[in-house]
């Protein structure tokens, strides 16, 4: 396989209804997203892996991912070569006329399998490609009417009706309406669930059950969708942007891609990027009058020099830190192996600070040990998220998990795709740690330089980085009842428990706040089932 990714995402006038993609990719990874046509694809080289319904699907060359309309999926490849594909996304009213004339399906007509191994059916779907591209209307008409009958035939049935039958479904209805109608300035969750009379968990858990993906991802995915239509009909990219909801221009690129696959020529660009194909400029394709003005080159992720930036940005700033946490482990007692040991060895700051503050307080060495160890939890559930992102090799997962902190997962999570998630989580765990231990060294030596610590108050800088971190997460009620709770129990333990003991009495916030909230929110559910 060519080691170099190309998409072109088009459509021939004379197949009404249909949209064709001829892609090849390696690094790219398609987020949750719907579709409001059918999804047929015939893979011809590698392999595609995708997830769909709660199951994860594999298909090789010969066989075909088979996605019916608004059903969420993901995509990426299953293969170090990527997978190339030839891919038909026929509206569903054409599918359904075909299936009306050629078939006794009831209902709707759809696919009931995601994936199937169909090489005749793959090399069906070729042909209409190869047809649309020489311009033979009369025989890419006919090849995909032939191929829609034979899929609808052997993998298709009629598909479930989509009722609202629990109040939490009609609720998460009327959600997706709201969303949708007011795209460009949407409710917070939790406003967004009291309009509905309803908690914000009980909403959130709703919506996913009906749409298989949270409300911010439908969102999105609809805003992009929007946006299509959009610049279809001529709008300009920078109205689109805004009209939708997006940041900017850029914004609506970078999720554009996500999605779609392959860069709109939103600016810019050669003019063969961004002509228009018909048959006196397009010799090779004759009867072509129309392409949606997809760049034909990589839908490439951000340029490497960015993310490298954005790393190495985080990646100094914290690193600097660990000046304050040498000179505030100086200062609690332990001596220049043990300070650089806990860095080089422990490497999560929030713990780090909170062993020597509690060992500065006179607390128990396992009472303050144990409170470290509670901080440092969360780096698991940052491992298993980014386990299935990075997909780094065996032999380096345990140098990697090392690193797993929460800037590095920052960075990483930020990404648009594995390659430049892998990227980002390197230079940012690699420079975090070298400056991380460099600057605590330094700050061990010269703490006896310093004199008092607390009169510079480098004890607070700790404390100060991790609420600089915390911040942004508390964007709801339940999150402010957790952290408001945590501070009172550690206020009230502080004068009467030793050092150390009410961090971990504080940690008891989180499930008190979640079982009153879950209580009342069953309460406000009576139609669901618990």
């Amino acid at each position: 396989m060519v080691n170099r990714e190309s998409a072109r995402h088009w459509r021939y006038p004379q197949l009404p209804g249909v949209d064709l993609l001829r892609a090849r990719y390696i690094h790219k990874t398609f987020v949750w997203h719907t579709h409001e046509a059918f999804v047929i694809a015939a893979i011809t080289e590698g392999v595609e892996e995708f997830h769909h319904r709660g199951t994860v699907e594999r298909t090789g060359p010969g066989g075909l991912a088979l996605i019916n309309p608004e059903v969420p999926h993901t995509g990426r490849a299953g293969a170090p070569e990527g997978w190339a594909y030839s891919v038909l996304y026929p509206a569903a009213d054409l599918v359904a006329g075909v299936a009306a004339e050629t078939s006794t399906l009831r209902g709707t007509a759809g696919f009931r399998v995601p994936s199937v191994d169909d090489p005749q059916g793959a090399r069906l779907v070729t042909a209409v490609h190869r047809a649309a591209e020489e311009g033979n209307a009369l025989a890419a008409d006919s090849l995909l009417r032939i191929v829609l009958a034979r899929l609808l035939r052997d993998h298709g049935g009629p598909l479930p009706e989509r009722t609202a039958r629990t109040a939490g479904a009609r609720r998460a209805a009327r959600a997706r309406a709201i969303l949708q109608e007011r795209m460009a300035d949407p409710p917070s969750l939790e406003r967004l669930a009291a309009e509905l009379d309803t908690g914000p968990f009980a909403l959130l858990r709703a919506f996913r059950a009906v749409n298989g993906m949270p409300p911010h991802t439908w969102l999105t995915d609809a805003r992009v969708r929007r946006a299509r239509q959009l610049l279809d009909a001529g709008t300009a990219p920078a109205e689109v942007a805004v009209a939708v909801g997006f940041t900017d221009q850029s914004h609506l690129n970078r999720h554009f891609t996500r999605i779609v696959g392959c860069h709109r020529a939103l600016t810019g660009g050669s003019a063969q990027e961004r002509t228009r194909l018909d048959p006196k400029r397009s010799p090779n394709v004759p009867g072509v009058s129309e392409q949606i003005e997809m760049r034909t080159d990589p839908a490439a992720p951000p340029a490497d020099s960015a993310v490298v930036r954005d790393a190495l940005g985080v990646g100094v700033a914290v690193g600097l830190s660990g000046f304050a946490f040498g000179v505030t482990s100086a200062g609690a007692g332990l001596g220049l192996l043990q300070t650089c040991a806990l860095s080089l060895l422990v490497f999560t700051g929030a713990s780090q600070f909170a062993l020597v503050g509690a060992l500065a307080a006179g607390g128990n060495p396992f009472t303050a040990a144990a409170g470290a160890f509670f901080l440092g939890v969360r780096n698991a559930f940052y491992g298993l998220r980014l386990s299935g992102l990075l997909e780094l090799p065996g032999a380096v997962r345990p140098l990697a998990a090392h690193w797993v902190i929460d800037e590095t997962s920052a960075v990483a999570l930020a990404q648009p795709d594995r390659r430049t998630a892998r990227l980002g989580f390197t230079i940012a765990g690699l420079t975090l740690y070298v400056l991380w231990n460099l600057t605590t060294l330094i700050g061990a030596l010269g703490a006896s330089a310093l004199g008092d610590t607390d009169a510079w108050g480098l004890d607070a800088a700790g404390p100060a980085v991790f609420l600089a971190l915390l911040a942004p997460m508390l964007s709801g009620t339940v999150e402010r009842a957790v952290a408001g709770l945590g501070v009172l129990l550690v206020l009230l333990c502080q004068p009467v428990l030793p050092a150390g003991v009410p961090v971990l009495v504080a940690a008891l916030a989180a499930p008190a706040v979640l079982t009153v909230h879950g209580r009342m929110t069953r309460g406000t559910e009576p139609g669901e089932r618990r």
